[in-house]
């Protein structure tokens, strides 16, 4: 874009100099007519007919930085592209932009919260040959003067809204979409949106997870990892996660927030009972498949009948994801890419928490009297108080698939303090579905 030239009243600038800052009337010349105006982001943009072609933008700014412009650019964009005037969602500026034309034929496209007017200079009312409306996410197309074109198309969806005073067109098309709305000015709206959230709202990022868990010996290393003596099974009912946070940080496509999150999952090794044991020449503990307690074996009526053992265990922490979303739209609907470190604490008793082994009696005598025993062995001392996460997230609208592992050990592996631990390391990892909003 070619240098622009800054017309003030020095009535005006001179007091203001004295406080470092001026209103300022920046403005730039096109060498095409403008036909299709495009904005983004939560801009406010007037349109207006006129007999020239350029672009102006009253702000307050410091001198220093006016002086040294020279261009309408800062850090965000309006780009010209011939017959095109696009306010990208980054442009610093957000009110006070204007795109003067004296096109005949005007398309108008407002995204993501912005507002496009369209007004005129030189006549009470708009006389085009063509006209073209399009709202969508959350944005607003609003004429505020009388209009008589050949042709209009008007076109709303993604929650955007299409406003105007008066048409008078021979040709009119008219689509509306979900829940997109087209009003008159002084005439009944159609009904209120079902289901609709502010830019305030989006600020913010959460949700339910559900998921299958299990553990191998290495982060990401998958489910049904074989371990030392025994394979890990895959839970289907896993757990659940609910998490809230707020996006400190947005553009268009990306987010970065914080927040917390409570995370509960359960672990089950089919087949097999399970128990720690303690290797006094190391101080080490092992979690594996252990024998059946005396009891079982002693007395000959009950080690002649069958069992089976599965056992399994619980871990809850609260968690502080800290969030990197991309995003195809600011509402959130369509593509999302996401992900999350997840920096947490555990919520284990050190007396409580257990393996809780479940003996079910297959074939003999208990096993017609549907007996079903319990062994309980506590863990609670060898949990990782600490524990980080990284989490990553592939979803579409309201719904996703997300795959989740420990970057650091479920138990301590390394003596500590004569702290207990485990002689192997052990990295929990989940994969499931989340609702997001």
């Amino acid at each position: 874009m070619k240098k622009f030239f800054l017309p003030m009243l020095m009535a005006v600038a001179v007091p203001a100099m004295a406080q470092d800052r001026l209103p300022v009337r920046l403005t730039q010349d096109l060498m095409e007519t403008p036909t299709t105006v495009i904005v983004y982001g939560n801009h406010d943009v007037k349109v207006v007919c006129d007999t020239l072609n350029y672009i102006a933008v009253n702000t307050m700014d410091l001198v220093g930085a006016v002086l040294e412009s020279d261009s309408l650019t800062t850090k965000g964009q309006i780009k010209t592209d011939r017959y095109q005037v696009v306010v990208e969602a980054d442009y610093p500026i957000r009110d006070g932009i204007e795109v003067h034309t004296s096109s005949p034929a005007l398309a108008l496209n407002a995204f993501g919260y912005s507002r496009v007017s369209l007004l005129s200079d030189i006549s009470d009312t708009i006389r085009l040959q063509k006209l073209m409306m399009k709202a969508g996410e959350h944005g607003m197309v609003a004429v505020e003067m009388p209009v008589v074109t050949d042709k209009v198309n008007i076109d709303a969806g993604d929650y955007g809204i299409v406003r105007y005073t008066d048409i008078a067109s021979p040709e009119v098309e008219h689509f509306h979409t979900s829940e997109g709305r087209i009003e008159q000015v002084g005439v009944d709206p159609d009904g209120a949106y079902r289901f609709t959230l502010d830019e305030q709202l989006h600020e913010l990022f959460g949700g339910w997870s559900f998921f299958m868990s299990g553990w191998s010996g290495n982060p990401f290393g998958g489910l049904t990892g074989t371990m030392r003596d025994y394979d890990m099974s895959v839970t289907a009912y896993g757990g659940f996660d609910i998490r809230l946070g707020y996006n400190f940080f947005r553009t268009r496509h990306w987010d970065i927030g914080a927040g917390l999150a409570t995370h509960y999952e359960n672990f089950t090794i089919s087949n097999r009972l399970m128990g720690t044991t303690f290797d006094a020449t190391t101080g080490s503990t092992h979690l594996g498949p252990v024998d059946e307690p005396a009891y079982y074996t002693s007395n000959p009526a009950r080690a002649s009948q069958t069992r089976v053992w599965s056992s399994f265990l619980q871990a809850a922490y609260l968690q502080l994801p800290i969030r990197v979303e991309w995003h195809r739209r600011m509402d959130y609907k369509g593509l999302r890419l996401s992900a999350e470190l997840r920096p947490g604490i555990s919520l284990h008793s050190s007396d409580e928490s257990s393996i809780v082994s479940q003996c079910t009696w297959t074939e003999g005598e208990e096993a017609d009297r549907g007996r079903i025993d319990y062994i309980h062995d506590t863990i609670g001392a060898l949990y990782n108080r600490f524990r980080l996460d990284l989490r990553l997230e592939v979803g579409w609208g309201h719904a996703s698939l997300f795959v989740q592992s420990a970057l650091t050990p479920l138990f301590r592996s390394a003596k500590k303090d004569d702290q207990p631990y485990l002689d192997e390391k052990i990295y929990p990892m989940m994969i499931g579905f989340s609702i997001n909003y």
